[in-house]
Formats: C-alpha cells, structure tokens, sequence
C-alpha cells in the first residue's frame, strides 16, 4: 500500500509541470478567443 501511495506520489509529481503547462496554454487560448470575439462584434 505504501509502494503504491509512493508511486502514485511520484506519477502526480511527474505530471505536474505537464499540468501546469496545459493550464498556461488554455488560459492563452481562451485569452485569443475572447479577444477575437470582441473585435469581430465590433465589425
């Protein structure tokens, strides 16, 4: 049980910065996409 809690730990450790970097690259994504919508309503 402990190996796996150990494991596990480490998985989430590992997939952290991966997280992180998804999280950056939505909420850049969704910044464009808001910002587009208000220049095109403005046309």
């Amino acid at each position: 049980m402990t190996l796996v809690l150990a494991l596990t730990g480490w998985g989430i450790a590992a997939l952290s910065p991966a997280l992180v970097g998804l999280a950056i690259v939505i909420t850049v994504l969704t910044g464009i996409v808001l910002t587009v919508i208000r220049f095109a309503a403005r046309i």
